[in-house]
């Protein structure tokens, strides 16, 4: 049964081959529209709706075709051509591509072994297709929907109001009809702007919010405070007594000026963590990345090798300067991240000359973009980045001094301008350390600064006399002395 599918999809592989030939002046990303014959794609149907019946309802089958590479491949491939005809205008290509779709999403991986061959094959795919951005932009999202699969959120309502005892202090009126999540934004700094600017308030920050009894952390994502929050809150008060009906009522959130009742006696919740989000389950999804090390062979010369981190790494250099590209860049910095948490991958990266590529970026967001706009989002690139960063970095602590030596020469001799870098870092850390939303990238860039210097000694010293007012390192020194000299008077 097997032979007789891949049998098929040859011959469905040499119609959409034959397809791309005919319509290739249409299938740019800025094409428009055409309509074709009607009969156009008609055989490509057939051909998998001859499939499409042979693995309905047969279980066993399509369970043993996930361990299936060539089979993979094939639907790999086939749906990978067929949406090249998004531009196309044709009621069988349309049949087709939902077909394929079906059939892909049926093939994905469940067992750890699976996900690992799929993400391989995404990999070599990627070489296949490097020239065309509709297929890297879907491989790319194919593998980081693998390693770190988007959690779907159910929306619900928000109620906004004040504080009952601080409404003469705190003018206008909140709406009463409630708000849906996704309309307020990601964080509840989101929510504590869209109440100011309800009540005509300029500038938010002499309000806090609480939800529940408890005093909330701006920075908390608002889907947290509802499920780790809220919804306890609910299910306790249904144990005591209360009756809320089969729906969750609208998260209330309660508004209220900072200081007016004196010090706030709630509970303040901050560091909420999502379950998917632990330890443990990102250990086991970063395992997934350890094929990133395997040598591939370029298609156009079985000679030359490429690993998958290599491919990451020259794709970040390729997206580094576009802005049109910057969500498909935070996607490949995304996957790297995964990739830097297994020892292989650190190592390859170091080898191939990527510390200097991340932080040439990272120092590029740092020169065009302002603190607020990037270093505030969920999830940030430049977060990410020095993530990456801190994990490579890491290798030197390990005690391997061939890597060491390898990145002090990298940090020296690929940047230029160390002592202005540093300077520009300094800057970002003067400026994020009043924002206690941006805690989170100012703990991973300090981490970084020391490899930014590059061993050289202006580099240094600017460092050095950065951090002299508030370390006091002459008290420190005087505090060691007096240490060893105990140690040696006690020594009998």
């Amino acid at each position: 049964m097997k032979r007789a599918l891949n049998s098929l999809f040859d011959l469905i592989e040499s119609q959409l081959f034959k397809l791309e030939k005919d319509y290739s002046a249409h299938l740019g990303e800025a094409s428009n529209l055409l309509i074709v014959r009607l009969n156009t794609g008609f055989e490509i149907y057939e051909l998998l709706d001859i499939i499409n019946n042979i693995l309905k309802n047969n279980e066993k089958l399509l369970a043993s075709l996930k361990n299936d590479k060539n089979i993979l491949q094939h639907v790999l491939k086939a749906f990978l051509l067929i949406r090249k005809f998004s531009n196309i205008k044709n009621h069988n290509i349309l049949l087709c591509e939902n077909l394929l779709r079906e059939m892909f999403e049926n093939l994905k991986p469940a067992t750890e072994d699976d996900k690992k061959a799929y993400i391989s094959e995404c990999i070599g795919a990627l070489l296949y297709y490097k020239n065309d951005n509709i297929c890297q932009n879907f491989l790319y999202e194919q593998i980081l929907n693998i390693i770190h699969p988007q959690k779907q959120r159910k929306d619900f309502l928000v109620q906004l109001t004040k504080a009952p005892h601080h409404e003469e202090y705190i003018r206008g009126q909140l709406s009463r009809t409630p708000y849906k999540a996704s309309d307020l934004g990601a964080k509840m700094e989101d929510v504590r702007k869209r109440m100011c600017k309800e009540l005509e308030i300029g500038d938010p920050n002499p309000y806090e919010l609480l939800v529940a009894n408890n005093l909330i952390d701006n920075d908390l994502p608002i889907d947290l405070v509802y499920e780790k929050v809220w919804v306890p809150f609910i299910k306790q008060k249904e144990e005591e007594g209360q009756s809320f009906g089969s729906e969750i009522p609208a998260m209330k959130v309660v508004m209220r000026i900072i200081g007016l009742d004196g010090e706030a006696t709630e509970n303040r919740v901050s560091g909420l963590v999502d379950d998917s989000e632990d330890a443990e389950n990102v250990r086991q999804r970063a395992t997934l990345t350890e094929v990133f090390d395997q040598e591939l062979s370029m298609p156009d010369n079985s000679q030359i090798k490429i690993s998958g981190i290599e491919i990451l790494l020259n794709k970040i250099k390729e997206l580094a300067y576009i802005t049109i590209q910057k969500p498909l860049l935070k996607i490949v910095v995304k996957i790297l991240v995964y990739c830097s948490r297994i020892q292989k991958n650190r190592t390859l990266v170091i080898r191939q000359k990527g510390i200097p590529t991340l932080l040439e970026l990272l120092l590029h967001l740092f020169s065009q973009t302002e603190p607020e706009a990037e270093s505030g989002e969920p999830d940030s690139l430049m977060e990410n980045l020095l993530l990456i960063l801190e994990n490579v970095l890491r290798e030197t602590i390990q005690g391997d001094m061939e890597i060491e030596k390898e990145i002090q020469v990298e940090t020296s001799g690929d940047l230029k301008n160390n002592a202005k870098n540093i300077e520009m870092c300094l800057k970002r850390i003067s400026h994020d350390a009043a924002t206690p939303a941006h805690s989170k990238l100012l703990s991973s860039l300090t981490k970084i600064l020391p490899f930014l210097t590059g061993n050289d000694p202006e580099s240094s010293n600017i460092l050095i006399n950065f951090f002299s007012p508030y370390l006091k390192f002459s008290t420190l020194a005087q505090g060691k002395k007096h240490y060893i000299s105990g140690k040696f008077n006690s020594t009998p």
